[in-house]
């Protein structure tokens, strides 16, 4: 009986510790998501996560690359998939790519002077004449503004602990100097990603920790790896948007360079641990994100395709009000992104103060004084800002950093910033079919302190038109940012070389004309894409000519000169957004203008009219 009584009891026993341990098992089972890169076929990805959340699949932990990074990172942070694919198909995802400065955020006040450079062809040259190539295709401004905005509150409320995120993790990048991937855990959750989708040649390198980074997709395009051994998951669910690249390409440069930088990645999921997703994408080029939304049905429909299969492998569900909540919890330790400081690196002191004067602050040996930027601004008042430095010619690449400051309870603005070489060339000209074919070469050097001051010197060489010109303009940025500029410009046009081909007469009538005039220029911005300057000109215009065309070489030419002088009043506006064919933009000037010179007429030796001639015009 007693035996009996000791059977039932350890059944009873073994039967209360089954019930006990099946429930703890099933909530302890982690399933684990690997993004692939694939540049614009990766936003298949939301569609793989909006599938996944309407059948309760949950989500612990998410490992991406390169536009896996991108999705991922923007998931873990909160956001839903129909939120992310509204960022991703919106008009503004594709400027960010595109590159460039929209025309809202332009400072025409701050732009040079157009000239006749090739912009591939420009260099620069640092202290010991080193020439030096640009490293990105596309401008990424916006890009990184952009990445900023969108997880700045994420890495705050997860106290820049990629763990803490509202689901951990992690994503890769690749340090090309030693040769190897590195995995981002914590930090910036913008700068992490920005990395990690930083594609060879078409983006600037991201640094961190004082390393330069690249995109994640040349070492490891698809981290299954880092996955497990970051988080040791249960269940692993994949999603390949990418593959490896084919032979390089004879005359597709983009290609060859894939084949180069990008390692073949093994894309795979053990079958006993996940399941691989693999939608249908048609292979288009790194930029092109016009088949968003066909993309992201593929990957809602792959991954529906494989929900059967999943579900046999995650036991536990997560309903989309369990989801909700998990979401709102997140988001609701987000900081709202307000800026209490502005504060600058990689500049000298003086430099820095220069900034500080460009933002209508003022700032004395290293203090800020009272009331330098207002308390509290928002967004909408440090994306201007931004702009404004980028704008500056003295500078050449600035990352903005927004930093969340527990003492204060707002965030430190922190812009690091790359300063121009201070010596710099540009090459370019006019290439024609006619007889204005001319070379444009110009040397800059630039010295920015307190003040920033550029001195220029260019030539255009030719046939028909020859020219050289110096100029020297001093920046003065304060509340009301103003310029000195001294130019000094010799032209000069021989009309008697310009024959052509199409017409009878291939001997044109003799005709060279020079000028040669100094100007001096105070201005002052009016608005953002405005400025108003006060000019005066002072010079000399000479025309050589003869009234027929029967001349010989011991004939003298009639001279006519006008000695000159001309203060003006400009107003320009200008938003183009090109200097030459410009398809978007607006530009107007208006204009007052005093001449006032001598003119003088010496008649040469086939004139008819021996008298010299002058005058007084106005």
């Amino acid at each position: 009986m007693n035996t009996n009584k000791s059977i039932i009891l350890k059944t009873l026993f073994c039967f209360l510790m089954f019930l006990w341990f099946v429930p703890s098992s099933l909530n302890a089972q982690k399933v684990g998501l690997v993004l692939s890169g694939g540049g614009p076929r990766g936003v298949s990805h939301i569609g793989v996560l909006k599938a996944l959340e309407e059948n309760g699949i949950p989500i612990d932990y998410i490992s991406g690359s390169s536009m896996g990074a991108i999705i991922g990172g923007l998931y873990a942070s909160g956001y839903s998939p129909e939120e992310i694919e509204k960022i991703v198909a919106s008009d503004k995802m594709q400027e960010w790519i595109a590159g460039g400065i929209t025309s809202k955020y332009r400072y025409y006040f701050k732009q040079p002077d157009a000239n006749a450079s090739w912009h591939l062809f420009k260099i620069a040259i640092d202290s010991v004449l080193r020439l030096t190539i640009p490293t990105d295709i596309s401008a990424h401004y916006e890009l990184d503004y952009g990445f900023m905005n969108l997880f700045a509150g994420a890495s705050a409320a997860s106290s820049y602990d990629f763990d803490s995120l509202m689901i951990p993790f992690r994503c890769v990048a690749s340090d090309i100097a030693e040769n190897k991937q590195v995995v981002l855990r914590s930090g910036e959750l913008g700068k992490a990603v920005r990395a990690s989708s930083t594609f060879p040649f078409f983006f600037n390198p991201i640094s961190i920790d004082g390393k330069l980074l690249f995109d994640g997709g040349m070492y490891n395009n698809f981290p299954v790896d880092v996955l497990i051994d970051e988080f040791l998951p249960d269940v692993i669910i994949g999603s390949k948007a990418a593959s490896n690249y084919g032979p390089p390409k004879e005359f597709d440069l983009i290609s060859q360079v894939q084949t180069m930088l990008m390692r073949d990645t093994k894309y795979s999921v053990d079958t006993s641990l996940g399941v691989l997703i693999v939608p249908e994408l048609k292979t288009v080029r790194v930029t092109d994100f016009s088949n968003t939304r066909a993309f992201i049905d593929s990957g809602y429909i792959a991954t529906l395709r494989a929900i059967p299969e999943i579900k046999k492998k995650v036991a536990k569900r997560l309903s989309p009000s369990e989801m909700d909540r998990k979401r709102k919890a997140f988001l609701q330790k987000k900081p709202p992104l307000i800026v209490g400081d502005i504060e600058t690196k990689g500049l000298t002191e003086r430099q820095d103060i220069y900034v500080h004067r460009l933002f209508k602050g003022n700032k004395k040996n290293g203090e800020k004084e009272a009331g330098d930027f207002p308390e509290g601004m928002t967004m909408d008042m440090i994306k201007p800002l931004y702009y404004k430095l980028l704008g500056d010619e003295n500078v050449d690449y600035v990352y903005p950093n927004l930093v969340f400051n527990k003492e204060t309870g707002k965030y430190d603005f922190i812009l690091d910033v790359k300063k121009e070489k201070r010596f710099r060339a540009e090459l370019g000209g006019l290439v024609s079919s006619k007889a204005i074919n001319e070379i444009f070469f110009q040397m800059q050097y630039k010295s920015w302190r307190k003040n920033a001051l550029c001195i220029t010197g260019n030539m255009y060489l030719g046939s028909f038109h020859n020219s050289g010109y110096m100029n020297a303009r001093m920046d003065f940025p304060g509340k009301l940012p103003f310029y000195v500029d001294m130019s000094y410009t010799l032209n000069g046009w021989n009309y008697f070389k310009t024959k052509t081909y199409f017409f009878e007469d291939i001997k044109p009538i003799y005709l060279i004309q020079n000028d040669a005039f100094y100007k001096t220029s105070f201005g002052v911005p009016v608005g953002r894409a405005a400025k108003i300057s006060a000019e005066f000109s002072t010079g000399r215009k000479k025309d050589k000519y003869y009234q027929t065309n029967q001349f010989t070489r011991l004939d003298t030419t009639d001279v006519t000169y006008f000695d000159f002088n001309s203060p003006a009043i400009v107003f320009e506006y200008n938003s183009l957004n090109h200097k030459q064919y410009a398809n978007n933009g607006t530009y107007f000037s208006l204009s007052g203008r005093f001449v006032y010179g001598e003119e003088e007429n010496i008649p040469g030796s086939t004139s008819v009219d021996t008298s010299t001639f002058s005058a007084i015009h106005r």
